[in-house]
């Protein structure tokens, strides 16, 4: 990176907790709030080889905000609620409400942002209320301070780093393989720490062997998962985009990832 170049804005972390009920609105809501300028992190993103606590846990402790979805369905998820109470706890609490639910016992001295008539939109002003709650929140959050000074000491992720690291995990029997960064696609910014590795190409012309490319792909992805600062896309999505027929560019935007690792096998 050019030592004149400016370094990019450090973009607040937020955590968000919702019921799995609320998974449609609530991926719409995290486009728009990372169009916004925020990066999100939510359970979507958590691959199987990463512990599922364990990830909830530090995703929690080093965010600058933890964005809690109140719902009729969310009211009742103790999961929901460990992790509102925790968002409570560190003084970083921002509840919004997707129905109008009043929150449960606990929560109801905090006011809840009303998103029970946002059409979606990144440009709403609703979305603008839940950013600046984001701002006001990491500002008297106890964590706010070292969190946003280990974003700002955090190496840049290069092409090369990723490739290296992609490539010392999966050595054996990976013909090819590359990672591709695009930070901005369209309107939306993509979070610089978010990846999706797509599907491996079985070259052995045996498709009794795409079990093996498969395979691959998938260790790389549980592998890369562990690294809590990168935001790995779920496998689910990632294998829509098993042909890639579509250019780098259309797979990452849709995506909604900076980098794209691919390989062959």
């Amino acid at each position: 990176m050019n030592e004149d170049t400016p370094p990019e804005p450090v973009r607040p972390t937020v955590f968000l907790s919702y019921a799995r009920a609320d998974q449609e609105k609530a991926a719409q809501l995290v486009m728009a709030l990372e169009a916004a300028g925020l990066s999100l992190w939510w359970d979507a993103r958590i691959e199987g080889g990463a512990s599922f606590a364990k990830s909830i846990e530090a995703a929690l402790e080093e965010c600058d905000a933890v964005i809690v979805v109140w719902s009729a369905k969310s009211v009742g998820s103790d999961w929901v609620l460990d992790e509102a109470a925790k968002g409570r706890d560190l003084h970083k609490l921002v509840p919004v409400s997707f129905d109008g639910t009043a929150p449960p016992l606990g929560f109801r001295q905090y006011q809840s942002l009303s998103l029970s008539h946002w059409k979606g939109s990144p440009d709403a002003a609703e979305i603008g209320n839940v950013v600046r709650g984001v701002q006001v929140a990491a500002r008297k959050s106890q964590h706010a301070g070292p969190a946003l000074a280990a974003a700002r000491n955090t190496p840049f992720i290069s092409r090369r780093g990723i490739f290296i690291g992609a490539a010392g995990a999966t050595l054996a029997g990976v013909a090819g393989l590359f990672a591709w960064r695009q930070g901005v696609f369209g309107r939306r910014l993509a979070s610089g720490n978010s990846v999706a590795v797509l599907p491996f190409k079985n070259l052995s012309g045996d498709q009794s062997q795409a079990y093996f490319a498969d395979g691959l792909s998938e260790e790389l992805r549980a592998t890369l998962a562990r690294n809590l600062k990168l935001q790995v896309m779920a496998q689910a999505s990632s294998a829509v985009f098993r042909d890639r027929n579509e250019d780098a560019v259309t797979i990452a935007s849709t995506l909604g990832v900076a980098y794209l690792l691919v390989g062959s096998v």
